[in-house]
This record gives C-alpha cells, sequence and structure tokens, in this order.
C-alpha cells in the first residue's frame, strides 16, 4: 500500500485515505425535499465502491439543497480520494477539490449562525473538517500561509463543536485526526508552526479522539477505524495486529466494500500471512468480476495483491499466469501503476525462467525510458539463471502440495550449483514443511548469511519459529529482532509482530 499520508505537509491528515467511510446522517438533512434520502444513497455507493454513482448522487444533492454542505463536502471528499489513491492525480483536479470545499465551508458558516443548537454544531463540525482538509490540499502544493490560515479556522471551529457538545464524535473524527498528525510533524516542519501560528498537536489525544469516533460516530466512525489501522501499521513501532483488528471492526460494519477488503488484504500480505491475504484479494476480484459500476482500478488492485501474494509463496509459474491474464484484461492505464505491474512481472518472469515474457511486456506497456532499461537489466539477468526454469517446475510441484518430487528436483538441480542461496533456501523451507528440521537448518542457516534480503529475512524466521516450536522463544527473539531490523526485507511487519506476540504457525514466505 503506498504511504501517502506520510508525505503530506503540515496537515497530513483530515480524512482517512479510505473512501468507504460514512454512515448517514439523515436527521441532520431533515425530508422535506428528500435530501436525506440522496445522502444516503451517495453514501451507501460510497462505501460499496461505486465511486461514479456516489458522485451523481452528491452532485445532485449539492444542486438539490443548496444550503446543505454535505453535498459540496463529499463532491469534494470523492476528488479527495482519488488524488490519495495511487497516484491518480490529474491537472485540475484539486482547485476543482478546493472549490468545492470552499462552497462547502461557505455553507457551513450559514449554519453556524442557527439558533438551533443542532444546526450550530453541524455548521461547525463541517465547517472545520471542510477547512483542515481544504488545509492539507494547500499544504501539499506549497501553499503553506494559505494552508496556515485554513488550519486555523477548521481547528478553531471544531473546538467550538467540541467545546458545546464534548462527545461531539464526528467532530472528534476530524480534530483527533489533526492532533495526532500534528504531533508527529518533522522538527523543521513544527518550527513553521510557530511562524504560521497553526496549532499544535497531542498524539494521545488525537487516538483516543479516534478510538471515540470509532466507537460512536454517525458519520465518520468507519473512517476513523480506517485511520486508526493506517497509523498502527505505520506508526515507530508499528502494530500490524492491532491495525488488523481495526480493519476487521472496519470490515464488520461494511462487509460489501472492496475498498476495506483490500486495506485488510494489504496488512495480512505485509505481515506474512499471505495465504489469508491471497484469499480476501480472490474474493474482491471474484466479487467484481463482470460487475458494473466500480472502477476498474479497484479490480486491478485485488489482482496484483492476489498475483503478489502468489509470487512471495514461491509459485511463480502460477504468479506470472495470473499476472498476464490480468494485464491482458485490465491493463494499466496510468504511469505509477505501469511501473508497479512491471516490476513485479519482471520478478516472477525471472523466477519462472522465462525472460522473453519481459521484453514482450515491455513492448506492449511501453514503460518510460528508465523503467524499460530496468526491465531489460531484469531479463538480461534472467538469461543468465540456468537454475531457474527447474526451479520453478519444483516449486509448482511444492504448491500443487507433491513435496518429494520438489525436493527430488531441487537435490538435482544443487549438482549444478550446490551454493545457490534460493536453491537453499527453497530446500530448507520444503524440508522444514515436511517435519525434517535437522535437514532443513543447514539450508536455511546458509540462506540467512546469503546477500537476498528477502530470502535471508524468511530463512531468519524460519530459524526463529522452529526455536519457538521447541518451547524455546528466547532463543527465537535474537532471530526475530534481526529480521524485524533488516533493509530492505519487505516483510518487517512479519518479524516485528512475531517479536511483539508469540506464534505456533510456520512462518509462510
Amino acid at each position: 500500500m503506498a504511504d501517502v499520508h506520510a508525505r503530506s505537509r503540515l496537515l497530513p491528515m483530515g480524512l482517512s485515505r479510505w473512501t468507504a467511510a460514512a454512515c448517514v446522517l439523515t436527521a441532520a438533512l431533515g425530508p422535506p425535499d428528500g435530501a436525506a434520502g440522496r445522502l444516503e444513497e451517495g453514501l451507501e455507493a460510497m462505501r460499496a465502491g461505486r465511486f461514479e454513482e456516489a458522485e451523481l448522487h452528491f452532485a445532485r444533492l449539492s444542486k438539490e439543497s443548496p444550503s446543505a454542505p454535505e453535498g459540496p463536502f463529499f463532491q469534494a471528499f470523492e476528488i479527495w480520494w482519488k488524488l490519495l489513491d495511487r497516484g491518480r492525480e490529474r491537472p485540475g483536479m484539486r482547485d476543482a477539490m478546493e472549490e468545492r470545499l470552499a462552497e462547502a465551508a461557505a455553507r457551513a458558516r450559514l449554519l453556524r449562525g442557527s439558533s438551533d443548537p443542532s444546526e450550530r454544531e453541524r455548521g461547525s463540525t463541517f465547517f472545520g473538517i471542510a477547512r483542515l482538509l481544504d488545509a492539507q490540499s494547500k499544504a501539499s502544493r506549497g501553499a503553506h500561509m494559505a494552508a496556515s490560515s485554513s488550519a486555523r479556522q477548521g481547528h478553531r471551529a471544531l473546538s467550538e463543536a467540541i467545546e458545546a457538545h464534548p462527545s461531539a464524535s464526528d467532530a472528534l473524527f476530524a480534530m483527533g485526526a489533526y492532533n495526532y498528525y500534528a504531533d508527529k510533524l518533522p522538527a523543521v516542519v513544527k518550527g513553521l508552526r510557530f511562524v504560521l501560528f497553526i496549532p499544535g498537536g497531542d498524539s494521545d489525544l488525537g487516538l483516543r479522539q479516534l478510538e471515540q469516533a470509532a466507537d460512536s460516530s454517525a458519520l465518520f466512525g468507519t473512517e476513523a477505524l480506517m485511520l486508526l489501522a493506517h497509523i498502527h501499521s505505520t506508526a515507530e513501532p508499528s502494530d500490524h495486529r492491532r491495525a488488523v483488528g481495526y480493519i476487521r471492526r472496519a470490515a464488520r460494519r461494511q462487509p460489501l466494500s472492496p475498498i476495506v477488503a483490500l486495506g485488510l488484504a494489504d496488512l495480512l500480505h505485509d505481515m506474512g500471512q499471505l495465504r489469508a491475504s491471497r484469499r480476501t484479494a480472490e474474493e474482491v476480484a471474484g466479487s467484481l468480476h463482470g460487475a458494473s459500476g466500480y472502477r476498474r482500478d479497484l479490480a486491478r488492485y485485488a489482482e496484483y495483491r492476489l498475483a503478489a501474494s502468489l509470487l512471495e509463496s514461491h509459485d511463480p509459474l502460477a504468479a506470472l499466469r495470473r499476472i498476464e491474464q490480468a494485464m491482458d484484461t485490465l491493463c494499466p492505464e496510468i504511469s505509477t501503476e505501469r511501473r508497479r505491474w512491471m516490476s513485479l512481472l519482471s520478478a516472477a518472469a525471472a523466477q519462472s525462467g522465462k525472460p522473453e515474457r519481459i521484453s514482450l511486456w515491455v513492448d506492449r506497456l511501453a514503460p518510460g525510458p528508465k523503467e524499460a532499461a530496468a526491465a531489460e537489466r531484469r531479463a538480461e539477468a534472467a538469461r543468465r539463471d540456468n537454475l531457474a526454469p527447474g526451479r520453478a517446475l519444483a516449486l509448482a510441484e511444492a504448491a500443487a502440495g507433491r513435496l518429494d518430487e520438489a525436493l527430488r528436483r531441487l537435490h538435482a538441480l544443487r549438482e549444478h550449483d550446490p551454493l545457490d542461496t534460493r536453491l537453499r533456501y527453497d530446500l530448507g523451507r520444503l524440508l522444514q514443511e515436511k517435519g525434517a528440521f535437522d535437514q532443513a537448518r543447514p539450508h536455511l542457516e546458509a540462506a540467512a548469511q546469503g546477500k537476498d534480503p528477502e530470502l535471508a529475512g524468511w530463512a531468519l524466521l524460519r530459524l526463529g519459529w522452529e526455536k519457538e516450536r521447541d518451547g524455546q522463544r528466547a532463543q527465537a527473539l535474537p532471530y526475530y529482532r534481526k529480521a524485524a531490523g533488516m533493509r530492505r526485507f519487505n516483510f518487517q511487519a512479519a518479524a516485528r509482530d512475531r517479536l511483539l506476540h508469540p506464534r505456533d504457525d510456520q512462518p509462510e514466505g
């Protein structure tokens, strides 16, 4: 998952990236002109991932209820999701979003002058959230003075709403996000805060406010859960198990949302729970197949997560087939996606002993010069790997449950290159899965000392697990600790999870 939040400036989070957010605030709008129903329909579509349908509902709401801030606010909310989700920014999108936020804030400002306390609270809440989101957008494009003005206005409005109603959980969501991220800013940006007169933050208070919003917010409860999952999976130190707990709660609220499900698949993958990640992504891909109203990038990302989990599970031939099928039917549309898919395909093709597939897709996708050159270097290296075709066939046998045949093939390949680190790791992994621990250990120790960080990291986890399996958790921890601190090991979260929590299941990678 791209860490878009960590790169934001000044106000990195007005709302979370996941748009499967809102439950319905029907009482605030009232039924006379059907506005409540329009909002409910839009939010239902949004939660289900039917974004174009949601945008139409919010546009009609904005037109049909010209005094309600919800219409323009959720129009902006849709655009903001596109800006943050996997690099989909287009020229003019940010301007359009800020224009809709300005309209939402103008409508909310009028509500703040109402004699009705509930309307005043609604006005302060939407004014505050709109201004904080506007501040984030302006800060991300370097307009720090304008961002600071929006931040001050938003913080003041939300403070008023919470002061008048301390349990105003919708306002607590936005204020909690502000407090957490304002406290986590880099020191150089915190120094600017005094120049720009931006209110400070309190991360502990922010987390408590987000917890309260997750429990009771009528509008942003699911959103708060997704944000808490993001925080706990990216904070230092991270706790992915806790993050998974939050996202599972969100999935129970939104069982039909592919957005929430893919967020869960991402976290499970990072934790090394590859089978569960693959099952979740496969369910999403199946539910989106042939369905209308969903953005193609949702189905494409489900396929990507599924194929990546197959590859990390050491079945490169199956991964390559899945990647090529997906790229045939759901071809990546923008440069960031093309780079992601080209990198995955190159790895699968190299490990499958099929370098010609890399060159074929370079021709078809026509990536930029740097990406094309990198892919061709990968293809050239793959051409020199004479063991890859036989190793891939052995791994396919293992994936089908035929461990003895897989081990026979791998032992035969070792006669050609007894020092090959990948062969040593695969032998150790399969022998360990078979229960032949004494035979597995030397191969895993050799892989742990090798230069490939992925193989070394997984070998350390397996060596640690063997100790833990024997009841020697204290002896397992040094292995987990070393893997957790290993640079360029993509599954440090899996190592940290084993470091924090006793586990009796064998590593999967």
